[in-house]
């Protein structure tokens, strides 16, 4: 188990990430955004500390809820009654190193950030994405009833990443879940308890199969509405700012316990990097950070490409 990186209207992609300096082609002369505009260890970084007027920014506030990555409007996204996968392939097709990004929302989330580094790594990035739905061996509730497809998509799938469509790597990352047991939902604490059991049998069955497994941990919830408040507050955006403890209390503490046991499994904590400071700043860099409550814009999500990318080169290496 090894974590990284170590302790102590939006724009097109390929133009994201000439910003932040990942394509080799990439015009050093060009402005910074998002991300690129921290320090290479992020943490305390004031470039990233909210202000009441950070200037123009992308994408704009009443446009931040269709900031989405790419396999939504291709219709990659597994609904809440689908339970074969769908899946969108990316980069070089006949690349012989394949990711899959694999997971609910919060995966799909950062599926531009990975767009970019198989682009330009000459990789191939297939996405088995599906909503509400995280990847891992245990029956989570949809609202007070066992997500039952959710269920039979986790098996499905699970069958083809350890079988002929294995990938070489695969990335996960999700949300917080209760999950059901017989016929009763899991208080929280229960839950969080057969969350962790659920991903280490699912990371361990990608293990046996000779699959590396790169969990990204999951992002700061904001739980107020960032878009929807940087369009109220124009001119008073710390108004729109919330507190790293409370946005952090919680999230990913399961990722993490349950990466910790396992040797094919490599944590990846980006989140410095999405909240700098001891307050969440709705914009960073001039690129608004987040499109709702609780999750990444696909603007923000591909100017962490280079962070992730470096992670990357480091796990294959190692």
């Amino acid at each position: 188990f090894t974590v990284w990186p170590p302790r102590g209207a939006s724009r097109p992609v390929p133009s994201i990430i000439a910003d932040a300096g990942l394509a080799k082609s990439a015009d050093p002369a060009a402005p910074r955004m998002g991300a690129a505009v921290l320090a290479s260890s992020p943490g305390g970084d004031r470039k990233g500390a909210p202000v009441d007027r950070p200037g123009e920014f992308v994408p704009d506030a009443l446009a931040a809820r269709n900031d989405l990555p790419d396999l939504y409007r291709q219709g990659c996204q597994a609904s809440g009654t689908d339970t074969e996968p769908r899946s969108c392939t990316y980069g070089n097709q006949s690349a012989s190193f394949t990711i899959a990004l694999v997971g609910d929302s919060h995966a799909a989330q950062w599926a531009p950030a990975l767009q970019a580094i198989a682009t330009t790594k000459g990789w191939q990035l297939v996405t088995y994405t599906k909503s509400a739905c995280p990847f891992l061996s245990a029956e989570v509730a949809n609202g007070d009833r066992p997500y039952t497809s959710c269920t039979s998509w986790n098996r499905t799938l699970l069958a083809r990443l350890t079988g002929d469509q294995r990938p070489n790597l695969v990335i996960t990352s999700s949300s917080n879940y209760r999950v059901v047991r017989g016929d009763r939902v899991l208080d929280s604490e229960e839950s969080q308890s057969a969350l962790g059991e659920g991903m280490r049998t699912t990371w361990k069955a990608l293990g046996s199969a000779g699959v590396k497994t790169v969990v990204l941990r999951d992002t700061p919830r904001p739980d107020i509405d960032i878009a929807e408040c940087a369009s109220q507050y124009p001119k008073r955006m710390t108004k729109c700012a919330v507190d790293r403890d409370e946005a952090l209390s919680g999230i990913g503490e399961r990722q993490v316990a349950a990466a910790a046991s396992l040797r094919n499994v490599t944590l990846v904590d980006l989140n410095d990097a999405i909240c700098p400071t001891e307050r969440c700043a709705a914009v960073i860099g001039g690129v608004l950070v987040y499109r709702d409550t609780n999750h990444l814009t696909a603007t923000y999500a591909a100017t962490l490409a280079p962070r992730l990318n470096t992670a990357l080169e480091r796990i294959l290496r190692d």
